[in-house]
């Protein structure tokens, strides 16, 4: 499945064919691999996961930050609030939405890493 199975052409989302589209795919498709590789194993996971973030700073602070956004996103201010999230089963949608910061801020890094921007030829 992909973005236009949702956002039918004639006003759906193109796929880019630019460098920096291309960056970006290689990027997570290299991380998803890496997971794939270890499929089964766990502790392997979570040490590659955590190093990719350890690599690029303090993986407590990150976290912090990921875990603040997706309080924000949720509207979560109070226990209370948190417990209605458990309690209506919506737990796992913030689990995704701190993992989808993680995700963009190694993707980020990594573009940088790699050159950041470049030129359409």
């Amino acid at each position: 499945m992909n973005i236009n199975d949702i956002m039918a052409a004639p006003t759906g989302v193109k796929r880019p064919d630019h460098p920096d589209f291309w960056r970006l795919s290689e990027i997570i498709l290299a991380l998803k691999a890496e997971m794939a590789e270890n499929e089964g194993n766990i502790e392997e996971q979570e040490r590659l996961w955590r190093k990719h973030y350890n690599d690029i700073g303090d993986f407590d602070s990150i976290a912090y930050a990921a875990i603040q956004c997706g309080l924000e996103l949720h509207n979560i201010k109070t226990g209370s609030d948190w417990m209605v999230l458990r309690v209506s089963g919506r737990q796992e949608s913030y689990i995704k939405s701190v993992q989808a910061y993680f995700d963009g801020f190694v993707m980020g890094a990594e573009f940088e890493r790699r050159g950041g921007h470049q030129e359409a030829p």
